[in-house]
């Protein structure tokens, strides 16, 4: 290397330095500037939520893939974050993980905490849901299109929307 290439390389090193050192931003922001350019989002990134076991795993996930496609994680990134997003009892399924992959992961944490296999239990949820004290019709209605979406996932028919308002009027409770 020639001198003149040594002062090139030790220029934009100090250039970098002193640009990253005068724009005072938070590391998170600093690593997505770095890793993916200046013309990235401006608004910094997306941090996943924690997931505890106790709320719904697909909803948690959902939100979780949402947050890797805009930051633009790579499976390795995604793996991190997902372990880092765990805590309580969701926490314990990492034990014994240190060879898995991402997907393998997944599909570990969606054997324990998923609604895969668990229709039947939904479809009986859906058939003795009733309008709670206070509860609002939209809260009624979001609930029954939750419960029909877990029993019926893998319907989206005129007829599973026909079956959702049977279950919403049943689940009223009110004769008038």
């Amino acid at each position: 290397m020639s001198d003149e290439d040594d002062v090139k390389v030790r220029s934009r090193r100090k250039y970098r330095y002193e640009t990253d050192n005068q724009n005072d931003i938070s590391p998170e922001r600093y690593y997505s500037k770095h890793r993916y350019g200046s013309s990235h989002r401006s608004l910094g990134w997306m941090k996943p939520e924690k997931f505890d076991g106790t709320s719904c795993f697909e909803t948690f996930l959902v939100q979780f893939n949402n947050c890797a496609q805009f930051n633009r994680w790579d499976d390795v990134d995604k793996l991190h974050y997902l372990c880092w997003s765990l805590t309580g009892p969701a926490a314990q399924m990492l034990w014994g993980t240190e060879e898995m992959s991402f997907c393998q992961l997944i599909a570990r944490l969606r054997s324990r905490f998923g609604s895969l296999e668990m229709e039947e239990k939904y479809q009986a949820e859906l058939q003795c849901r009733k309008r709670s004290a206070g509860e609002s019709l939209r809260e009624l209605a979001q609930d029954i299109r939750r419960l029909m979406i877990l029993a019926y996932s893998d319907d989206r028919s005129p007829m599973s929307e026909r079956l959702a308002k049977e279950h919403f009027i049943a689940a009223i409770n009110d004769p008038e």
